[in-house]
């Protein structure tokens, strides 16, 4: 397996509460989007019964301080599965008027979150941040450090079943695969041949769609992170009311971008679960291996 140089992401992230499955979801997939090699959360909500919940393939290395009966309180962190880690404690950047939290009862910005480093560490230290996020009341603070343990692993591009329903999607294949039979049936090119290699053709084809759809996804969640970032100055400048429910408005947006994204994810376990719950295989060995 092909390893690349990468910083190793750490992020923290007060969660306001993690025990609807939908959240819990909206949460993990921000943490593989973001490619986050170790999530310090704060106010979890879990019970220690529920800290399972919180498991992830990519994210199994989980530690936990919760309330034994009640859903208050709790902290985590979360280890990805191909990070090796060490934690260290001082603060990073504090000269920096950034805030992570708004209480919208008090009108008052406040900078709670933080991410500690040792002093030795600064020098691998590359960026830190606040990254607005729309379904918490405290943004994540996040920051890249220059680790020479860390390779993650590539990953395999998988086909996005959603490409096959879209209307252009289907015309643009339809007029590929046409200009490709028309093109290379020829006396020469046996049709065996012909025909493996249009399975190459119209595969490069999705790929390229694809990724071109995943970059005009991504280019909107930045420009609407960037628009929340903006706004969220304005309004500490400001206190206005207007500058408020702009805000709020942007951060709807981006939760409805992400909420949309989850219902894909969704569907694509469900359709996972059907396919595959009546036969044996990894998943039937993962239900019933001893925990």
């Amino acid at each position: 397996m092909a390893y690349t140089a990468a910083p190793l992401h750490v992020l923290t992230q007060n969660c306001r509460g993690l025990n609807t499955p939908e959240k819990r979801s909206h949460f993990l997939r921000e943490l593989h989007r973001k490619r986050v090699s170790v999530a310090m959360l704060q106010e979890t909500h879990l019970k220690t019964s529920d800290t399972h919940r919180l498991k992830d393939r990519g994210y199994p290395t989980n530690y936990h301080s919760t309330h034994s009966t009640d859903r208050k309180a709790g902290v985590a962190i979360l280890v990805a599965a191909n990070t090796q880690f060490t934690l260290m404690d001082q603060l990073a950047d504090p000269n920096v008027r950034g805030y992570t939290h708004y209480s919208a009862i008090h009108r008052r910005y406040s900078r709670i979150d933080y991410v500690l480093i040792q002093q030795e560490g600064l020098q691998r230290l590359q960026s830190a941040e606040i990254i607005p996020t729309p379904w918490s009341d405290h943004s994540a603070v996040s920051i890249h450090l220059d680790s020479p343990l860390f390779r993650p692993t590539k990953t395999a591009w998988r086909l996005n079943e959603s490409l096959l329903s879209d209307p252009e999607v289907k015309s643009l294949l339809t007029e590929h695969l046409t200009n490709y039979f028309t093109e290379n049936d020829t006396e020469d090119v046996s049709k065996v041949t012909l025909w493996e290699a249009h399975k190459s053709v119209l595969w490069g084809h999705l790929i390229r769609i694809a990724s071109r759809k995943k970059r005009e996804a991504q280019q909107h969640m930045l420009e609407l992170t960037d628009q929340i970032s903006k706004l969220e100055t304005q309004h500490k400048r400001s206190q206005l009311e207007e500058h408020y429910r702009s805000l709020l408005d942007t951060r709807r947006q981006l939760a409805d971008l992400v909420a949309r994204k989850h219902h894909r994810a969704t569907q694509r376990s469900k359709a996972f679960f059907y396919i595959h719950a009546n036969k044996s295989g990894r998943l039937l060995a993962r239900m019933i291996r001893p925990q």
